[in-house]
């Protein structure tokens, strides 16, 4: 194994979870980060994006590129759906029913707007809102029938939820299925053929699903087709590290050559407020939501902590 000092790069796995002034502070006892800044780089698949250190981000939103220090990818953990690929054989036995469907929880403005006509859509889409609680307790017969659900259905529709990016839309694609992709604000992974193969709806545009679907029926089947090559030559479990590595490889090289000042970078409110995290951004929030006045109020003792 080579050491930090032999390393053309320093890859640090980001966890998933949220990250502000606090998690800087962190990144910057970081011995490796301290004396390697050239070298230092993340893969994250947290749902909210925000780029402490160059890398690879599964939700990244389109404000965010170009920019040198960011490319988009898949979970690199792999799907967690089990019955996904135990059940992806049978993807050219099922002949779908569903014009489109979708399962899942109330936890994004365009969900909400699908459920809103889950009943009017009832004859030919199935449109299902779970309690976000069951997603912790699934058993094997609920993700079975989830996947069923897809391979019944000609589009399967992949909304945003806490973040831009779904675990849906690439369980999608491996069950060789259309993935519908409603997410205004995600970038997709470059190097696919992302126009072929999915379809690509404003959120606005939630209630004209239907209408904008019945145009693509004809053509899919060889869509789905060519979704499930494209998740075999991309993100299938045996390609997925090397792919991710190229990304990886052409992300450092694109790298300025002058060295990041991380200390001077991270303390910066001008580095926090794309993501609404500057001190007055957060100052206005708290006064909206009145988490100041509470917090006052524990503080002088007014009420209990």
């Amino acid at each position: 194994m080579a050491s930090a000092d032999e390393a053309d790069v320093i890859l640090y796995l980001e966890p998933n979870c949220w990250k502000d002034r606090s998690y800087a502070e962190l990144l910057l006892n970081e011995d490796h980060i301290r004396r390697f800044p050239k070298k230092c780089f993340a893969y994250n698949y947290a749902d909210f994006f925000i780029g402490f250190l160059p890398g690879v981000y599964t939700c990244l939103p389109w404000n965010h590129t170009p920019d040198p220090r960011f490319v988009s990818w898949n979970y690199l953990l792999g799907l967690p759906n089990p019955f996904v690929e135990k059940l992806a054989d049978e993807r050219e036995t099922f002949r779908p029913s569903l014009l489109f469907s979708f399962r899942g929880s109330n936890t994004a403005a365009v969900r909400k707007a699908l459920f809103q006509h889950s009943e009017a859509w009832s004859t030919f889409a199935r449109v299902t809102e779970l309690d976000g609680k069951l997603f912790y307790k699934l058993t094997d017969d609920h993700q079975t029938n989830y996947v069923h659900e897809i391979l019944d259905s000609e589009f399967v529709l992949c909304p945003r939820g806490l973040g831009c990016s779904s675990h849906r839309l690439f369980e999608t694609m491996a069950l060789g299925r259309v993935p519908v992709i409603l997410s205004d604000a995600w970038i997709e992974p470059s190097g696919l053929a992302w126009n072929d193969f999915s379809i690509r709806v404003a959120e606005h545009d939630a209630a004209r699903l239907p209408e904008i679907l019945r145009k693509w029926q004809s053509r899919s089947a060889a869509m789905g087709k060519l979704a499930r090559r494209e998740w075999e030559t991309w993100f299938a479990p045996d390609v997925i590290v090397p792919r991710f590595f190229d990304q990886l490889e052409a992300l450092v090289a694109a790298q300025p050559k002058t060295p990041p000042d991380y200390q001077h970078l991270w303390r910066s409110w001008k580095f926090y407020a794309p993501y609404g995290l500057a001190p007055h951004q957060r100052f206005c929030k708290n006064l909206r939501e009145g988490a100041l006045f509470r917090k006052i109020a524990r503080r002088i003792g007014l009420v209990k902590p």
